[in-house]
């Protein structure tokens, strides 16, 4: 994994070195550890018990395989600086964003997994230099659409069939409306997410479950009176309809 090239809204901090194992590592301020090692080709940095290697797994500070010790302090967190809890509480508000991209390039679940781990990698390396935190969506939405675009780029060669002039184009430049859709689905799922949790369920259940669900299953689900599923239904769609508005949308 390499550092992605400068853009308007990237922006490194200062080189400096640091000294992993004894060896002089160039590395910029504001970048994580994990960053630093796996730009500069570290895939790990050490060993289990059974001489196993490990580096980062997760990149959100669940897993624990990243540990280093920074200045004579053991059980650092490689892939985490500053607040542990925002980069998890970061995937977590981007993660269905994220999965919904490799869906539309027509990547299996297996293949959206793999594309999720690269993009997070990506971001995880290049979050501390970007200038204006409000372009962040429309930026992983670009990082995001990219490694999609690889991905599709490396299945076709395999199938040896050529891609066309348009989703060359889209590598570089993923198309105003396709970035216009995929923020406003995530402004829609951060509307949901401020809605009670039973109006979350119950859009869940009515409008995203497959195969669809009659009223009398929804209602079964939540523990209702069949006949209460279009009221609830009503109340629900109108807060959700005012928090959209309050967002702008």
């Amino acid at each position: 994994m390499t550092r992605i090239g400068t853009s308007p809204e990237v922006e490194r901090g200062q080189p400096i070195t640091i000294t992993v194992d004894g060896e002089p590592l160039q590395a910029y301020a504001g970048e994580t550890i994990a960053g630093a090692l796996l730009a500069a080709g570290r895939k790990a940095w050490r060993r289990t018990l059974h001489a196993r290697p490990r580096g980062m797994f997760c990149g959100i500070g669940v897993c624990f395989d990243c540990l280093v010790t920074v200045n004579d302090t053991p059980h650092v967190r490689a892939c985490l600086s500053g607040d542990e809890g925002a980069w998890p509480a970061l995937i977590q508000k981007y993660k269905n964003l994220i999965f919904s991209i490799p869906v539309k390039y027509g990547a299996g679940p297996e293949d959206a997994a793999d594309i999720f781990q690269s993009v997070c990698l990506e971001v995880f390396t290049e979050l501390p230099r970007l200038r204006d935190p409000g372009a962040f969506r429309s930026w992983l939405i670009t990082v995001t659409a990219h490694q999609a675009f690889h991905w599709k780029r490396k299945t076709r060669r395999r199938g040896e069939e050529a891609l066309s002039s348009e989703e060359d184009t889209l590598a570089m430049d993923p198309s105003p409306d396709l970035v216009e859709q995929l923020e406003q689905e995530q402004v829609l799922r951060e509307a949901v997410r401020r809605l009670s949790p039973r109006c979350q369920e119950l859009i869940r259940l009515l409008f995203y479950a497959q195969p669809q669900l009659s009223y009398r299953d929804v209602a079964k689900t939540l523990g209702v009176a069949t006949g209460s599923i279009g009221f609830i239904r009503g109340r629900c769609l109108t807060r959700l309809l005012r928090t959209l508005e309050q967002a702008g949308f």
